[in-house]
């Protein structure tokens, strides 16, 4: 805002002067479109794009590199799955096998009629129909004692069972369905580990007559578990749903537990009957993926869990050599562009500088002659396209070489800088046009203020300067005064900015003929062109 009485019209849709900027044209323009102009305007822009497109490169490729982990844990939870499933359909079929004997072994051993055979007869119709298979360790008939009644191999040596989890479950009542024991060692054959499928004997009563058993060596599991290929630290297992470890591989060492009953996430594979999850092992602390599938009518489960870390192992040494390579590729992108930013900058700074230089006043740093000129054009050029008058003030210093020469040169300085700074006090800093005519001469250009308004802004700047330069002998500044001359043109009675200039520094000496420090409007035989001023007005820009 101007400073007095002073109120500026509408806010015309004026922009700030921009210094010139002239680029060396031994370079070549290159054909870099809307971008190219504005990251030679702003190369700090330049900059920050370069380094958002680094970014956004470096996040898409380690974006892709996770989606490729994923893909890995895919892949491996699959492949286990499947395994697992296979796994338990072969099992559940060798048990359905092995069940199959045992129900025509229980049969045999509840009818009377085969009890009623002679020895050697009623042996060869209780187990003729039983599986021969290497690992089935044996075939019994068990009374209601829990002693070995019959046997398919004579040789077994007998014992007493009946504290044994698969005699005391076919006690009751109603319970003739398959049972699979815990694993055991048998007294029947020097301690070998087995599993027992029973059967209970329902005798025609409907009591109690004891059971068929069939062993199985635990070595048939350990052996299924040892032909599949789990990876260096994987696992797979056969378990029971009370959490017992059947057979492992690797084999459980000393120490190690041979139930996982405690584990929480063990309770995911009782509730499904086939899933998958991310867990660390209860037995060894290392982190697995575990795909289960329970076998069909058995209390077992087949598990099957190859390591975390075996599965990743690919893809960490994969996405090591890309991520370092986006990285280091990135980074040095992004230094080359931020060099180049910089470099560009300081071009166009050196540049800006030099053109400030150019044009601006070195002494008061007011724009100059020579900016003037073009300024003055700019603004009358919008000031007609908007149909706005135009003010001119002609600042003159009064008696301004009696001032040098009294004071001194170094004073004449200071007294014109103190000039400047209450020109640029008193005007509109983004929309007035101020600079240093010559020597001791200074103009103001008011776009859209009229006549009235441009005095009111001469008296200002003149108080300014009167009072601003009163007391100031010590810092080297002498009172001073100053004249000026205010003219105003619009666009529909045809003047030119010439002869503005004319009006307001015909005004200024009328103001020194009335006696000095005031202000003086330009009438209209003011605007009457001399001869000289005629053929200048023919090159001004309306």
């Amino acid at each position: 805002m101007l400073r007095g009485s002073f109120r500026p019209l509408a806010p015309l849709p004026l922009q700030t002067p921009r210094p010139m900027r002239r680029f060396d044209t031994s370079f070549p323009s290159l054909p870099l479109g809307l971008f190219g102009r504005l990251a030679a305007r702003k190369p700090m822009l330049a900059g920050a794009t370069g380094t958002a497109i680094s970014a956004c490169v470096l996040i898409l490729t380690f974006t892709v590199l996770a989606m490729g982990r994923q893909q890995e844990l895919d892949r491996a939870a699959a492949s286990s799955m499947n395994v697992a499933v296979t796994l338990s359909r072969e099992i559940a079929r060798n048990v359905e096998l092995y069940d199959l004997s045992l129900e025509a072994v229980a049969e045999g051993a509840s009818d009377s009629r085969v009890q009623s055979l002679p020895k050697d007869l009623r042996h060869r119709v209780l187990f003729d129909r039983s599986t021969t298979a290497r690992d089935v360790s044996g075939v019994f008939v068990i009374d209601r004692e829990g002693n070995f009644k019959e046997a398919r191999d004579e040789t077994a040596v007998h014992a007493n069972v009946a504290d044994r989890d698969y005699f005391v479950a076919q006690i009751p009542r109603g319970q003739e369905g398959l049972f699979l024991s815990r694993p055991y060692q048998s007294r029947a054959r020097g301690g070998a580990s087995s599993i027992a499928l029973s059967r209970r004997i329902t005798l025609s009563d409907g009591s109690f007559g004891g059971i068929a058993l069939l062993a199985v060596n635990t070595d048939y599991f350990q052996s299924m578990m040892q032909a599949l290929a789990v990876g260096p630290h994987g696992a797979s297992l056969i378990l029971q749903k009370d959490g017992t470890v059947v057979a492992r591989n690797p084999r459980l060492k000393a120490g190690e537990p041979s139930s996982v009953a405690h584990s929480p996430t063990f309770k995911q594979m009782l509730a499904t009957e086939q899933g998958f999850y991310i867990a660390r092992s209860p037995v060894d602390g290392l982190t697995r993926l575990y795909s289960f599938a329970q076998v069909p009518d058995t209390n077992l489960i087949a598990v099957v869990a190859p390591s975390y870390d075996d599965v990743l192992s690919g893809w960490r040494h994969r996405s090591t050599i890309i991520g370092a390579l986006a990285l280091v590729l990135s980074t040095a992108f992004t230094y080359v562009v931020w060099a180049l930013a910089f470099g560009l900058r300081y071009r166009i700074a050196l540049q800006a500088h030099v053109t400030h230089v150019a044009h601006t006043d070195a002494l008061t740093q007011l724009s100059n002659r020579g900016s003037l000129e073009t300024s003055l054009r700019r603004v009358w050029n919008e000031c007609s396209a908007a149909n706005v008058p135009m003010s001119l003030l002609f600042v003159d210093a009064d008696r301004f070489k009696a001032y040098n020469d009294k004071f001194g040169h170094a004073a004449g300085d200071g007294a014109l800088r103190l000039i400047a700074d209450c020109l640029k006090a008193q005007t509109r800093s983004d929309i007035d046009v101020v600079a240093r005519y010559g020597g001791e001469e200074f103009v103001i250009v008011l776009p859209g203020a009229g006549l009235s308004d441009a005095v009111r802004v001469g008296e200002s700047i003149r108080a300014c300067i009167q009072s601003s330069s009163q007391g100031r002998e010590q810092s080297g500044v002498h009172p001073v005064t100053v004249s000026v001359g205010c003219s105003v043109i619009m666009p529909s009675n045809g003047a030119t900015t010439a002869t503005a200039l004319l009006a307001a520094d015909r005004a200024v000496y009328a103001a020194k003929r009335r006696g000095r420090n005031q202000v003086s409007a330009a009438t209209a035989a003011m605007y009457e062109p001399t001869p000289r001023q005629e053929s200048l007005a023919g090159t001004e820009t309306h």
